[in-house]
């Protein structure tokens, strides 16, 4: 695949800029300072893969001298002819050859599946990325060799799998809250809310029993309340049947009925006012040893009487019946008070319990837990799973490099001899960090770190060529983009470098803003193409 052309609508100081008929192999796009040479690049790597959006962190180009933010893209296919790719904004339309509408997908597939991040890794270069490439940054380099066009992405896939396994749990503290621990702490606090629902239960269980022992004492309660009643009824019934003021029946001279009626009146009150005494306490206890007295009186005056002449009737008025009434109904009043106490504590008791149903909670949260520690097991097995898997994929991913690499650096060899001449023929990659190193002629290994700022510059460039080179086996050709690549080399290193690009066989586009480079490379590539950017608006 090669760009035939394009039309800049509008993006950074380019408005209305087009190219035409660029051709497969070398391309230089000259212009001064701030005319527009990175803006450009930067508008063609944004037609192939998307301009960049208010959350990433590449550079944007507003329109600044009007038209509308976005143009077109001519895309060359040698098979299929030209297609269109026009992109304004987040607005894609795609055009192939036939003048038919194409899907993203379609052009995904021309770039090879290339994504954006590979693309500018790759074939889009800058003296930046040249200079400061680190060792981490050169082992990715040659992993994108080692691992793109070879089947899936093996990086892509250790990836998804990192995220995925941090989600359910992150070592060393990478997510602060990922699924397992937050499985774990609802885990921990169900524990707690079970224990304290199987206490409350418990709780509930000796209020149960306790409510039994409330029943029992209210019923004893009530049947003192009904014999203190009875005692009272009985003592005032007494009172009123003998009229005020008149004297008792004269001994001997009593009718034996109402002699026996008395003494069973004073029998019963006697009974009464005794089983009363059994709950009532000391007062009540000597009031009815003093009726007992009285009873056992009345029995010997009884005895003595003759058959004939029954005794009379005992006055139950006076004092001493007021004060026994008074008694008894105090006594009814305590014995009351303490059975609407018991039936308030009863009565609260049945309420408690019908407000918490503490064993549909046991059951409930009982539930919840085997669901979330069932989870938990599940999330578990995943996450060891996950990391087992990391590991396989990060093995065959080590397999892919060491592969992979000597290809790569083979190429980037072949291609650094041709840049410097024959002074550096290989390049190598000195340990497992990734540190580079440039082979002398004469066998000496020399750290790029250790080299001219040019000679490490061309040994970059030619391991990104390489890299290049080895995609290219299973993607196909793209286009290279190089910004301004050849500025710090002297005459001969930079003819040398020309030379190496016009024969690499596929399309570089070559940005500087040097008369000279432009010079060079038409002395050197005579069908190299030269576009030329207008110069900076006043």
């Amino acid at each position: 695949m090669r760009i035939t052309g394009w039309r800049v609508d509008g993006f950074g100081v380019l408005h209305d800029h087009q190219v035409d008929d660029l051709p497969a192999g070398l391309v230089v796009v000259v212009g001064p300072n701030e005319s527009g040479k990175t803006t450009l690049h930067d508008f063609v790597r944004g037609m192939l893969f998307g301009f960049p959006t208010g959350n990433t962190r590449a550079r944007r180009h507003p329109p600044l001298n009007g038209g509308t933010a976005g143009g077109r893209l001519l895309l060359g296919i040698d098979a299929d002819g030209v297609w269109t790719v026009r992109r304004f904004h987040r607005r894609l339309s795609i055009l192939g050859p036939d003048g038919q509408p194409r899907t993203p997908e379609d052009l995904a597939r021309m770039l090879g599946q290339l994504d954006e991040r590979t693309f500018r890794a790759v074939h889009a270069v800058d003296p930046d990325e040249l200079r400061g490439l680190d060792p981490t940054v050169v082992r990715e380099r040659m992993l994108d060799a080692s691992t793109t066009g070879a089947g899936p992405d093996p990086r892509a896939a250790l990836a998804h799998l990192i995220v995925e396994r941090d989600e359910l749990f992150a070592p060393s503290g990478r997510r602060s809250r990922s699924l397992m621990v937050e499985l774990a702490a609802r885990l921990a606090e169900l524990d707690r809310s079970l224990a304290e629902a199987v206490a409350q239960a418990q709780e509930r269980a000796t209020s149960l029993a306790a409510d039994a022992g409330l029943r029992t004492q209210i019923a004893d309660l009530d049947a003192r309340l009904r014999r203190l009643d009875e005692a009272s009824a009985e003592l005032r019934a007494r009172r009123t049947s003998q009229p005020p003021g008149s004297a008792p029946t004269p001994a001997g001279h009593g009718h034996p009925r109402l002699v026996r009626y008395g003494l069973a009146g004073s029998a019963a009150v006697l009974l009464t006012v005794a089983a009363a005494g059994v709950v009532v306490g000391k007062p009540a206890v000597a009031l009815v040893g003093l009726v007992l007295a009285a009873g056992a009186g009345l029995g010997a005056w009884a005895a003595r009487v003759s058959a004939p002449a029954p005794a009379p009737t005992p006055a139950l008025g006076g004092p001493a019946a007021a004060d026994l009434l008074a008694r008894l109904d105090d006594e009814r009043h305590r014995q009351g008070l303490e059975r609407d106490a018991a039936v308030g504590r009863l009565a609260l008791s049945q309420q408690q319990r019908a407000a918490a149903e503490w064993d549909e909670e046991v059951a409930r949260l009982a539930a919840e837990r085997a669901g979330v520690r069932e989870h938990l097991v599940v999330a578990t097995r995943r996450w060891l799973v996950l990391c087992t898997a990391e590991e396989l994929v990060a093995t065959a991913q080590r397999s892919l490099r060491e592969e992979h690499q000597p290809g790569v650096l083979g190429t980037a060899g072949d291609y650094l001899a041709m840049a410097t001449s024959g002074r550096y023929d290989r390049v190598l990659v000195l340990d497992a960090a990734g540190h580079l190193g440039c082979q002398r002629a004469d066998g000496t290994v020399v750290p790029v770190e250790l080299l001219s700022r040019g000679t490490s510059g061309q040994a970059y460039l030619c391991l990104r060529l390489a890299l290049v080179e080895q995609m290219a086996q299973h993607r196909g050709d793209l286009p290279v983009l190089l910004d301004d690549t050849l500025s710090e080399l002297d005459e001969t290193r930079a003819q040398s470098t020309l030379r190496m690009l016009a024969g690499l066989g596929r399309q570089v586009l070559l940005f500087t803003a040097h008369e000279t480079t432009v010079q060079r490379a038409l002395l050197t590539a005579p069908g190299t193409r030269v576009v030329r950017l207008p110069g900076p608006r006043t």
